[in-house]
Formats: structure tokens, C-alpha cells, sequence
């Protein structure tokens, strides 16, 4: 084409790709053509330029760039370099996460598409952005080692939430394998359904060893139409519902540890219309809050193993079973539950080899639902102690068949073998229960794998049945670990009423004294050990003591009495009831004896027969100093916040007359606490006879 007149003159610029271009000297090959020959001119004019950023000198840092434009001005992003590798949309077939590429970045939801395993090598970290979820229809195996797990979290930068999605396994393909894998500050997955937990799998195998569950928002696992197998596994729960949940599939669970928290409604273990599934070598507890279960399998589970299980510190039951599901239930060690195994609806649940402790009612057989029938329960060679209500419950709807067990509450059947008396377990007011192998071939459990935090214990009683001025009743606590216990929230609800106040601490190996007048000794006065209740009183003829926890847990209870069995306490001695030693159980009468008053208070007393005394009491004026032996003694008068207001040496039948405004004092006489009432004012404390 010819060019002719101003366009001869124009230049053209073409980016150059600068790959083209290499370190050292480059060669421009260049071709120039005329149009005709007869072509007057011919001109050739070029220039080869590079832009190149100066990085040592930026515009800025910051992510808002506020810039006035006065002429063109060429702008670059300069990067800062990351080691971080970027996972996006749908994962290719073969990709493998390394160590080496750790820490990987998920830009958004991350798709792993049927047929496709994710291989994860121990030692990755995968960043997940909020809300994002990983969705797999394939699998993914992420073999992590003891001492190079792998971790899903959230993005460590990220402050729009708190958490992410979830893993979510829906319609896979393949088997799911993971092995020291922690998943934490996961909620849940896009399905309101499907999607309901951290790990959340809808038709999908998976197979969890090792895993770490501890640290969601959300539930730790649940699994509807599947089949999971998880062991050797931690898994806590922030929030309200089941650490596991398994419907219409297979669940198998075994050496997994489940710790709960204050919520309703939340159980460790849920198993729904699962066929023989199986729980094992587990260890539940803690589950506080109100119609929480350890255990509970319904809705037609048939033929469910548990084996080898330590359930404590449960506010509903142990194992519920209903719904006509079908459970066998061995080697099951119970403490501090309401319930220990409840049947109703039709169900069925066989139990050996179990011991209930500190459980309100250990075997409970009944209807919960009208028309749906009671429950179904055989028992044998299982033991049941310290029950706070009663060893068995059964309805007319239901059927209880117990053989060669022992109560050592309420009295069982001779007809099957049975037993009622002392069981000897070696401490269990420590929670000690273990009988040793030879006792489990008989009765009992024999899984014990850790022995639970002891609660407090009532350890001394004294019912000041003589109503002595000079005593009072009291209640005395003890705290039989090497831990502080926080007392705050704790109430006495049966005999006395008192809730002790936040920040109420006991520390481990020490005892407190629960009294119904603390100002019957002026020591207790600024004692903080000393708590005072204002409801009740301890019964002559003996009465249920009972303790229980913030939440409404029975935590301890002894019903005490001055007659056979329990040791005989004569009036004029003055002697309170002692527990022979903390690791005892003072459920039994055996395990306590008498002590003084004076021991178990640790003040020195007189007896009520000729103690020091002031009368006339109330007095309006002149009060007389009665000292039984004539011997001279201080007399002390303090107000109710404990100032003393009136101070002098007294002897044996020293008249005063005090000038006090009316109301109560307290007189120390001696070692003699007397209560004073003024009615009316006399002249200045401190004046002579």
C-alpha cells in the first residue's frame, strides 16, 4: 500500500512480548519494502523502548490510592510475594497437596468433582476463607502422622467471621480416609439438611482416625445415609445439638473421647436407625446442660454393641434407648448421672457387666410416649451404688428382669441370685471403683480407663438436738482432691437451703463449715470458711442431706440417722457425725463415727451445765456476771458487724448496767459466746457498778 503526505511522517508503536528479549546483547532484524518500484523515497526511522517500574521508590502502600493527575501517568502493582498456593474452584484430577506447597490458600468454595481423590501429604495447612466450604463427590485421602498432622482452619487474616463452611461430603464416590487431621473453626456446609456439621456426610463413606474436632462453631460430625467409622478421636462441641449424629446408615465408633458442654439438648453420642452399630472403648462426660444424654439411640436402631464405656457428669441419662430400637450394653462404668440406662417405646436394651455410681436412678424401665408402650430391660452382673433415688424404676407398661446383681441402697431379689450389702470398691469417694479382673468375671465393670475429678463431700454433721445456746448445727464439707474447687452456684436442697455465692473456693484437701448461726462463735465471724444458711434445720431423728452442682446435678446426698446402723450420738456428750475418711463412701453408716463438738468445730467449749452467763437477758439496764467457779474474766461486747463496743475484766456476780442503744449483741464471756438483747439505754459503757 502506498503511503503518501502526513502518514509518511506517523509512527506506529507494537508492544514487543518481553519474553522475546534475553540478558546481554539481542539482535532487531528488520525488513523494509517499497510499494513500486518507481518509489521516490524510502525511509526507515525505529525505536526500542522499555517502561520499567522503579520498585525502590512506590506511590504507596496503602490500599486506597488518593492521586491528582496533571498529566498521563503509568501506574504498576509491584506484589509482595507470598508462600502460599492458591486453591480454586474444581479441583483437576491427580492434584496432590505437599508440604512442601503448604500453607494453601481456598479462594472461595472448592469443589473436589466425583471419581477425584484429593491425596493431602502430612504437615499441609489449608486456609479457608469465610463461609467457604470444601464439597467433595469424590474423596479425599489426608494421611497426616502423630508428629506431622494436618490442619483445615480458617484464614488466618480473615476478620469478616469467625469461622468457615465446612467439609462436606455429598454423594461421593470414592472412600474418604483422614489420619491426624484437626479440623477447627468450622460451622456448617450450604444444606440446611445435608450440611448440619463440620464434618458433615450425606451418602458418603468416611473413615476418621486420629481426628481433632474440638474447636467449632458448629457440631463435630454428622451423617445421614452413610456409613462412618471413626476412632482414636477428640471431639468437643460450642454449641447446642449431638458431637455425633448418625441416621439411616452405619456408625461405627471406638477409643473416642467426647466432652460436652452447658447447653440443652446435646448428646455425645445419636444413634438413628442404625443397624448393628457399634460404640466402643469411649469415654463420655460432661454434659451439663438439661435433657442432655450420653448415649441415646431411637428411631428403630437395631442391634447396637456398646461396650466399654465411662459416662460421668451426665444431667439426663446415660443410655437412652426408644423408638423400638434394640441395644446391648456391657462393661459400662456410670457416675454422676441422672439416669443410668432408661428403655421406653417399645425398646429393648440387655445390660452386663456394668456399675452404676452416684447415679439417681441406675435402671429405669417406662413409658414416655402414650400408646407407644414402656420399655424392656434385662440386667445381670452389674452392681449399683450410692443410688441419690432408687436403684430400679419399672411401669406397669413396661418389663424389668434383674439376676445376679448387687445393691447396696435398695433391696434386690434373692429369687435370681441377687445381693444387697456394702460393695467393695477401693476408694470410691475418689471415684475408685475398680474391683480388679477376678470381680469383673462375677459382677461389675472392669473399664476404668481415668478416674473423674471428685466433687465435694458432706463430712460431718451435727444436729444440736438439745437446742444449747452455745452450739449450733452445721454441715460440713470437704474437697477429697488436690485441685481448688469453685463452689459458686453449689446448693444444699434437701434438710437445709443455701446456694453458696460466686467465688466461693475450696481448696483441695480443706473443709468448709455450713452452719445455721454463725454468730454463736465470735471466731466465725470475719471467717470466710464459715457460710450461714438461712432455711431449714437438720432433723433430730435424721433426714436426706443433699448437694447439688450449679446445674442441678446430684453431687452428693447422705441420709443420716442416730440409730442402727449409724453410730449412736448421746445429747449430753454433744457429739456430731464424722466420715471416717474422705476416700469412704458417706452414703454408708459404717464410714462414720462421733467426735466432739469442740473437734469438729476445732473451738473450745464448756458444757451446757453451769457455763458462764449474764442475766437478765433481754435486759434493760443492769445485767449480773455469772462465772460458775468465781474466778475473774473478761467480758467483751461487740455490735453485729463486729466492733466491740464495751470491754472490762468481770468477776463472779460483777453487776453492770450498759448504755447501748437497743438491739442484739454478742457477749464474750470467757470462751463462753452469748447472745444480749438491750431493750433500753442505761448510762455510758464502761461505768463501775
Amino acid at each position: 500500500t502506498a503511503i503518501n503526505n502526513s502518514a509518511e511522517t506517523t509512527y506506529t508503536t507494537y508492544a514487543v512480548d518481553k519474553s522475546l528479549l534475553h540478558a546481554g546483547v539481542n539482535t532487531l532484524a528488520v525488513e523494509v519494502h517499497q510499494n513500486a518500484a518507481s518509489s521516490s523515497d524510502l525511509l526507515f526511522d525505529l525505536e526500542l523502548t522499555v517502561l520499567k517500574a522503579d520498585v525502590t521508590t512506590l506511590v504507596s502502600t496503602s490500599p486506597t490510592l488518593t492521586l491528582e493527575l496533571t498529566e498521563d501517568k503509568r501506574l504498576t502493582a509491584v506484589y509482595q510475594t507470598e508462600s502460599v498456593s492458591i486453591l480454586s474452584d474444581t479441583l483437576p484430577a491427580g492434584t496432590v497437596l505437599t508440604k512442601a506447597g503448604s500453607p494453601y490458600l481456598v479462594s472461595g468454595d472448592l469443589v473436589v468433582p466425583a471419581h477425584t481423590t484429593l491425596r493431602i501429604e502430612p504437615g499441609v495447612v489449608v486456609n479457608m476463607p469465610a463461609k467457604a466450604s470444601i464439597r467433595v463427590h469424590g474423596a479425599i485421602e489426608a494421611l497426616g502422622t502423630v508428629s506431622d498432622s494436618i490442619t483445615f482452619q480458617l484464614l488466618p487474616t480473615e476478620t469478616e467471621a469467625n469461622h468457615w463452611g465446612a467439609l462436606f461430603f455429598l454423594h461421593t464416590t470414592d472412600t474418604t480416609k483422614m489420619r491426624y487431621v484437626t479440623v477447627k473453626q468450622a460451622s456448617k456446609g450450604p444444606g440446611l439438611y445435608n450440611a448440619v456439621a463440620a464434618l458433615s456426610a450425606f451418602d458418603a463413606d468416611l473413615v476418621l482416625d486420629h481426628m481433632n474436632l474440638t474447636d467449632n462453631e458448629a457440631n463435630p460430625l454428622s451423617a445421614r445415609y452413610s456409613s462412618i467409622k471413626i476412632t482414636n478421636s477428640r471431639l468437643h462441641s460450642k454449641v447446642l445439638g449431638d458431637l455425633i449424629n448418625v441416621k439411616y446408615g452405619h456408625g461405627y465408633i471406638e477409643n473416642c473421647r467426647f466432652t460436652g458442654n452447658d447447653y440443652p439438648d446435646t448428646d455425645g453420642i445419636d444413634y438413628d436407625e442404625v443397624t448393628d452399630g457399634v460404640i466402643r472403648n469411649v469415654v463420655i462426660h460432661d454434659f451439663m446442660g438439661s435433657n442432655s444424654d450420653a448415649i441415646d439411640i431411637g428411631e428403630a436402631a437395631l442391634n447396637v454393641q456398646i461396650d466399654s464405656v465411662l459416662l460421668y457428669n451426665i444431667t439426663d441419662k446415660g443410655v437412652s434407648v426408644g423408638q423400638q430400637s434394640i441395644v446391648r450394653l456391657s462393661n459400662a462404668t456410670m457416675i454422676n448421672t441422672n439416669l443410668g440406662v432408661a428403655a421406653k417405646d417399645s425398646s429393648w436394651i440387655y445390660v452386663s457387666h456394668s456399675t452404676f455410681y452416684g447415679v439417681g436412678t441406675p435402671i429405669a424401665s417406662y413409658e414416655k410416649n402414650v400408646g407407644h408402650a414402656g420399655g424392656n430391660i434385662t440386667v445381670n452382673h452389674s452392681l449399683m451404688s450410692n443410688s441419690y433415688d432408687a436403684t430400679l424404676l419399672v411401669d406397669d407398661k413396661s418389663t424389668l428382669l434383674i439376676t445376679d446383681s448387687q445393691s447396696d441402697n435398695d433391696t434386690l431379689s434373692t429369687v435370681l441370685n441377687n445381693q444387697t450389702g456394702t460393695i467393695g470398691f477401693p476408694a470410691p469417694g475418689l471415684y475408685n471403683l475398680g474391683l480388679g479382673t477376678a470381680s469383673f468375671n462375677s459382677k461389675g465393670s472392669n473399664f476404668f480407663p481415668e478416674q473423674p475429678a471428685p466433687t465435694p463431700v458432706i463430712s460431718a454433721l451435727y444436729v444440736n438436738s438439745t437446742k444449747i445456746d452455745s452450739r449450733t448445727e452445721f454441715i460440713e464439707l470437704s474437697n477429697p482432691s488436690t485441685m481448688t474447687l469453685d463452689l459458686g452456684g453449689y446448693q444444699l436442697s434437701k434438710g437445709v437451703t443455701y446456694t453458696f455465692p460466686a467465688g466461693t473456693l475450696l481448696k483441695g484437701g480443706h473443709s468448709l463449715l455450713l452452719v445455721k448461726n454463725r454468730f454463736t462463735h465470735l471466731e466465725w465471724l470475719t471467717n470466710p470458711s464459715i457460710h450461714e444458711w438461712s432455711e431449714g434445720s437438720l432433723a433430730n431423728e435424721g433426714e436426706a442431706v443433699r448437694l447439688n452442682n450449679p446445674w442441678g446435678m446430684v453431687v452428693d446426698q447422705v441420709i443420716y440417722g442416730f440409730g442402727a446402723p449409724w453410730p449412736s450420738v448421746d445429747n449430753l456428750d454433744e457429739k456430731g457425725l464424722k466420715l471416717m475418711g474422705l476416700e469412704r463412701d458417706n452414703h454408708l453408716a459404717a464410714n462414720w463415727t462421733t467426735v466432739s463438738y469442740s473437734s469438729l468445730t476445732g473451738l473450745s467449749t464448756t458444757t451446757e451445765h453451769g457455763r458462764p452467763t449474764l442475766y437478765p437477758n433481754p435486759c434493760q439496764g443492769p445485767v449480773t456476771v455469772y462465772l460458775p467457779d468465781g474466778s475473774t474474766s473478761r467480758l467483751d461486747i461487740y455490735d453485729l458487724s463486729g466492733r466491740l463496743r464495751f470491754s472490762q475484766q468481770v468477776t463472779h456476780g460483777n453487776t453492770l448496767t450498759l448504755n447501748l442503744p437497743s438491739g442484739l449483741y454478742l457477749a464474750k464471756l470467757g470462751e463462753q459466746l452469748i447472745k444480749l438483747m438491750v431493750a433500753e439505754s442505761g448510762i455510758e459503757p464502761g461505768s463501775q457498778p
